[in-house]
């Protein structure tokens, strides 16, 4: 069996030699191992984009940018979904920002997955977790800081 691949846009290597790309047409992002062997890691089923569900049973709109986290794991700019996602090492979709679209751009300093985008294009992601977004037709780039971490409950008397 063979994979084909129709629009190839975003592409991002790891140190193992791994190319992650984003298809945009077929709404796929696919990863090309050392041996050469695609697999679709993101996209490819018929469910909704939502934190939580497994990354190939969800339908994604026209991906155009992939970066890779300092985490094993890769975030996509969804330019038809008006959101970019995460997707964890493994194989777990985490909305990180957006998921509407607006004719005018909202949710500037606000929490980002109240924010809007009108067509985000570009990710990249800091070794620290930040992200940044550049949103085409918004006129914008946003930064989205990485969560703090969950610290033990203390009582204190």
């Amino acid at each position: 069996m063979s994979a084909t691949i129709c629009d190839p846009l975003g592409l991002a290597v790891t140190a193992a030699g791994e190319l992650y790309l984003t298809d945009w047409t077929d709404g796929l992002v696919r990863k090309i191992d050392a041996n050469g062997v695609i697999t679709t890691v993101l996209g490819g089923g018929t469910k909704d984009v939502t934190s939580g569900a497994r990354a190939t049973d969800v339908a994604i709109s026209e991906p155009h940018t992939v970066a890779l986290g300092p985490d094993a794991s890769f975030y996509v700019t969804l330019e038809g979904d008006y959101e970019v996602v995460k997707v964890t090492s493994d194989g777990l979709v985490q909305v990180v920002a957006g998921g509407k679209y607006s004719s005018t751009v909202t949710g500037d300093n606000g929490p980002p997955l109240s924010a809007s985008f009108q067509l985000p294009r570009v990710v990249y992601v800091h070794a620290d977790g930040t992200t940044w977004i550049a949103d085409y037709n918004g006129a914008r780039v946003r930064r989205v800081k990485p969560a703090l971490p969950e610290f033990p409950a203390v009582k204190f008397r």
